[in-house]
Parts: structure tokens; C-alpha cells; sequence
């Protein structure tokens, strides 16, 4: 007598999958021998990719870059004004910081496009809450753009050198730097109560960053301008040197000190940072 199989249940001798039934795959993969319907990337449900930040980790890296750039900056300074070796093959030129278009340079212009970034995203924040100095915020962050570009192309003193000259006339040799007192103290006048309004922890942070960067930009700069009146003009010497690798490791380190108490004032406020990309 013929068997006959009943719902579901394949003939005696008539294997399952010849009735096209397929056994599951292992681990909740799809049944053997038949493709996905859809891709890993569509299949997998959304999750976030997080990393965190910690901001010593940051102020250490940043300073330990800085560190080395002034090393390598030193080195070629003796290599060419101790022992004559103008190019110090080739570490001089990467590494000079009197002169641009080397990697001091690209890295000064990278931690100030990052400040303005950090400082752009605060500036978001306060203005969702609403805060009082979301433009505070704002303005710095389009002013640290433009110091990130003007560090690449030097548009300061070509801009500033003419009115320094018409107001001041020769009274300082490097004559963008009267303008460029006028511009600081407006700035700081300007900031002052902002400044007194935030948490005595960062109103530290800020006031110490931005007079360790002002000490290089315009204190430093200012001495380097009269090392130069006295020869007239000439770079070739060991004062003028050691001025130019002080002023710009004084610009560098308060950079990554406003970096540093930027990140911890996005922690404190509990920033978080969420991008999408829609398709």
C-alpha cells in the first residue's frame, strides 16, 4: 500500500529539499541555499558609531607635536647658524617657523580652524538654550576661521602694515603691529564681561590661553620687530631666531590650551556630537 505523505512532511525516501523545503541555516542565518533578500548595510539595524574624546589626552598630543616641531625648528637653526649649513638638508626648510608654507606652519592653521570648529558647535548649543552669549560664541568662531586662513596666506601684514604705516608711520619697524594692539584691546574690552560671566574654571582657561597666545603674536612679535630695526631687516642672527621659535611655540601652546578648555567645556555642558547621512 502506497504511504501518502501528509502536510508538510516530505514522501519516504524523498529528501526536503527536493520538495523545496530548505533547513534553517546555522545562528539564525538565512535557510541554506537561499540568498539574503537584502545587504549586510540594509539588513543590520542602525547603530551609532561613537568615540569619545578626552581632552588631557588631546592637550598631551597637541603639546607633544608642538614639542617636536620646536625641537626640529631648533635644530636647523643651529644647523645653519652654527655650522653654515643654509638648508640643514632639507630639515630647515620644513621646519622653519620665521617663514611659511612648511609643516609648522599647516599644523598653527589646523589647530586654529579646530578651535573655530569646537567653538562652532558651543556656539550651536547656545543658541538652542537660548543663551545670552551664543553670539560671543559665533563671532569667535569666525574670527578663529579667519586667523587659520590668514596664518596660511599672511594677509595680516599686508592689510594692517599700510594703515600701521599711515597712523604710526615708522614708529615701529614691523608696522602692522600698531593696528594690531588697537584690534587686542578691543577685542578684550569687548569680551570682558562674557569672560566674568562663565565659570571661574574656564574663565581662567580662556584668559590664560589667550594671553599666552597674545604674549607670541604681538609681545614676541613686537621684540622680533626691533631685533630687526637694529639689523636692519636681517634674519642671519641668533636673537632674531630664538625670538621667532619662542613666538610661535607661545602661539601654538595657547592654541591648544583654548583647544583643551573648549573640550571641557563641550563635556561639562554635555555636548553631544550626532551626524547622519541620509540616503
Amino acid at each position: 500500500m502506497r504511504r501518502v505523505a501528509t502536510s508538510g512532511t516530505a514522501p519516504e525516501g524523498q529528501s526536503a529539499s527536493r520538495k523545496g523545503v530548505r533547513r534553517p541555516g546555522p545562528s539564525g542565518l538565512p535557510p541554506i541555499g537561499q540568498a539574503a533578500s537584502t545587504s549586510f548595510a540594509t539588513a543590520a539595524a542602525p547603530s551609532p558609531v561613537e568615540f569619545s574624546i578626552a581632552p588631557e589626552r588631546v592637550l598631551y598630543w597637541l603639546l607633544a607635536v608642538i614639542a617636536m616641531l620646536l625641537l626640529a625648528a631648533t635644530l636647523g637653526m643651529f644647523a645653519y647658524l652654527g655650522f653654515g649649513r643654509s638648508t640643514a638638508w632639507g630639515v630647515r626648510k620644513l621646519f622653519d617657523v620665521s617663514k611659511e608654507n612648511n609643516i609648522p606652519t599647516y599644523f598653527s592653521a589646523f589647530q586654529l580652524l579646530a578651535a573655530a570648529g569646537l567653538l562652532g558647535v558651543i556656539a550651536r548649543h547656545e543658541a538652542l538654550i537660548r543663551s545670552p552669549w551664543r553670539w560671543h560664541f559665533l563671532v569667535l568662531a569666525v574670527g578663529f576661521v579667519v586667523l587659520s586662513i590668514d596664518e596660511m596666506a599672511s594677509i595680516h601684514e599686508a592689510l594692517l602694515s599700510r594703515l600701521g604705516r599711515s597712523l604710526l608711520g615708522e614708529a615701529l619697524y614691523f608696522t602692522w603691529l600698531g593696528p594690531a594692539f588697537v584690534i587686542v584691546a578691543l577685542v578684550a574690552l569687548s569680551y570682558l564681561r562674557f569672560l566674568l560671566a562663565l565659570p571661574r574654571r574656564f574663565q581662567v582657561l580662556f584668559a590664560a590661553s589667550g594671553a599666552v597666545f597674545v604674549a607670541g603674536a604681538v609681545g614676541a612679535e613686537w621684540v622680533g620687530s626691533e631685533i630687526a630695526r637694529d639689523r636692519l631687516g636681517d634674519d642671519a642672527s641668533w636673537a632674531y631666531q630664538l625670538q621667532v621659535i619662542v613666538e610661535e611655540g607661545l602661539e601654538m601652546v595657547g592654541i591648544a590650551l583654548f583647544i583643551y578648555a573648549l573640550l571641557l567645556y563641550i563635556a561639562q555642558a554635555r555636548i553631544s556630537l550626532v551626524a547622519r547621512v541620509e540616503a
